[in-house]
């Protein structure tokens, strides 16, 4: 039985290229909620009368935001038993729950690790208008609104934090947890202090949404 990762944060703080970097690494199946039932959304979202890119409204979450992520995490059951998985989606208000992370070991028969990313407002807006996403028209036209409504605090539970893909903050390991430093640990420990000489001179740092 493989590993799970789950990679969880708001938009623009760089889940899915830390996500892709860790598959690659590790030789894991890689499931982004993003891209995974995509297609589906989006033809649901046409006959439900949702322009494609609101992806914020309750109407959205009501109709969509269940289903997309049971479909994540039907697609890593199906492959847990031939190869380790990475998760990537915001998992906002599960990372509320103190005992998401336990709930999920015990449906997957299996230890999650979970990787929280944050990074200041300022760049996430960059990064969200450089990727050109049409699905991110609705964050950019009310991005005010965006950050006012969200909570960006960390998981209620033991994680991993990475703040602009740099590892500073670590709890308790779980127990698969390697013992050394991977290749990917290692990339993230040198960008480490330019994240922590950036926070000397004043960025804000995100408190999860």
């Amino acid at each position: 039985m493989g590993q799970v990762w789950v990679i969880c944060g708001p938009a623009g703080a760089g889940k899915s290229t830390y996500g892709r970097k860790l598959a690659a690494e590790k030789g894991a199946c890689f499931l982004d909620s993003d891209t995974v039932t995509e297609p589906v959304v989006r033809a649901g979202m046409v006959l439900a009368g949702l322009g494609l890119d609101d992806r914020d409204s309750t109407d959205y979450k009501v109709a969509f935001r269940a289903a997309v992520y049971e479909c994540l995490f039907a697609t890593a059951a199906e492959n847990l038993p031939q190869t380790d998985v990475i998760l990537v989606g915001p998992f906002t208000l599960e990372i509320r729950d103190p005992g998401w992370r336990d709930g999920l070991e015990e449906r997957f028969k299996t230890s999650v690790r979970v990787i929280f990313m944050s990074c200041d407002d300022v760049e996430r807006k960059r990064r969200i208008e450089l990727r050109g996403n049409p699905r991110d028209d609705f964050k950019l036209r009310n991005w005010s609104e965006y950050l006012d409504q969200g909570d960006l605090r960390p998981p209620a539970f033991t994680h991993e934090q990475i703040v602009n893909q740099a590892t500073v903050t670590t709890a308790p390991a779980s127990p698969s947890a390697p013992d050394s430093p991977s290749t990917t640990s290692k990339w993230m420990a040198r960008c480490a202090k330019k994240v922590l000489r950036k926070s000397k001179l004043g960025h804000q740092w995100n408190q999860g949404w």
